[in-house]
């Protein structure tokens, strides 16, 4: 009876090594040989064991997966490091990232964006994710921003597998992770936030891995997709002409518009190049066509450029200039003068009277 014992003992240890096995992913066909070599005696209680088991696998790391299984440099995926089975995608469609922003870039400095992740499998059960934010010039192990979780489905942990504090990830564990949370979710869709960095760090890459679930024991896609989020380009200010005195004849100063004659137009935001200003140049000629811009900056008369002569800005206590001759226009009526700059910029519009003619004598003012 002792001897019975101790061989129902063992054969009860084998059983459960045989479970161990197969629970830290031990081939499917290995456990069946290894269990068809048990006694018919204790075949329900494996076959119960085994059954309870399957849940273990199906939501194997339900709570999240482990740092570095998103594919990025350095990373891993669950694929290869035995989280799951099944078949990898990459560059997949399947992923898509949107920002509250509207765009995917950021501004250095700025205010926290709320990003979703949407994973789309028609053939895939339930979803999970993990995700991170790397420097583009280290993308192996420089952290590009903070990430937080937005609700109770999300959770961020540091490189080194553990939760993140309030402080952010340790020095010596900088990279994050925004994953999953308690079980996967039926609908693909993860709502998390985003901090750019506090300085222009260049781009920034964004690396994920999704694992559709499909049904049935060791049948995951796992989908992987990465994305750049650039700075935001910073745009200048716009020009403005300014309310008093905005347009004027060159040679006497006063409100005057008529074909061919030059003006000064004044306001701010103009090219910022300093008080020697640009002055035309034999290179900005067209053959015998005066340049209609110089740098970018230009002034249409009612939509047509007028020839630019002198560009001047950003000269402290004084206003931006720029010189130019008026186009052949329309002798009646108003004309509406604009300033155009670089990049599609334009001013507001100052209104004047046309005439036929504006005459006047470039003189000292000594003289006038």
């Amino acid at each position: 009876m002792r001897a019975a014992g101790r061989a129902s003992h063992s054969r009860l240890r084998s059983v459960k090594s045989g479970i161990l096995r197969a629970a830290s992913g031990v081939a499917s066909d290995t456990l069946e040989r290894a269990l068809m070599t048990r006694e018919r005696k204790i075949y329900w209680v494996k076959t119960a064991t085994i059954l309870c088991l399957i849940p273990v696998l199906v939501y194997a790391f339900g709570s999240g997966p482990p740092p570095r299984r998103t594919g990025a440099p350095g990373d891993r995926t669950c694929l290869d490091s035995g989280c799951h089975v099944g078949t990898s995608i990459p560059d997949s469609g399947a992923i898509a990232l949107s920002s509250s922003i509207g765009d995917l870039s950021y501004t250095p400095g700025g205010a926290r964006q709320r990003w979703t992740v949407r994973i789309t499998d028609a053939q895939a059960r339930r979803f999970g994710f993990q995700l991170t934010t790397r420097l583009a010039s280290n993308e192996t192990s420089g952290q590009a921003g903070d990430l937080n979780p937005a609700d109770t489905a999300t959770q961020v942990i540091c490189e080194n597998d553990q939760p993140k504090p309030a402080a952010g990830c340790p020095s010596s564990a900088p990279v994050q992770f925004v994953e999953h949370f308690q079980f996967p979710r039926t609908d693909g869709t993860f709502t998390f936030d985003w901090t750019p960095p506090a300085t222009n760090v260049g781009d920034v890459r964004v690396y994920v891995a999704a694992n559709g679930s499909v049904a049935g024991v060791g049948n995951s896609r796992i989908h992987l997709r990465n994305f750049t989020i650039r700075p935001a380009t910073s745009v200048p200010p716009s020009p403005a002409i300014r309310a008093e005195q905005s347009v004027l004849q060159a040679f006497d100063d006063r409100a005057r518009i008529s074909p061919g004659t030059y003006v000064q137009v004044f306001g701010s935001n103009f090219a910022q190049n300093g008080a020697n200003g640009r002055l035309w140049e034999g290179r900005d000629f067209n053959g015998n066509s005066a340049p209609t811009n110089l740098d970018g900056w230009g002034v249409t008369f009612n939509d047509i450029p007028g020839f630019v002569y002198f560009v001047r800005g950003g000269v402290s206590g004084a206003p931006d200039q720029i010189n130019v001759q008026v186009p052949n226009i329309a002798t009646t009526g108003n004309v509406n003068v604009v300033v155009t700059g670089p990049g599609g910029l334009r001013s507001n519009a100052a209104t004047l009277p046309a005439a036929a003619v504006s005459p006047a004598l470039l003189a000292p003012a000594g003289f006038r």
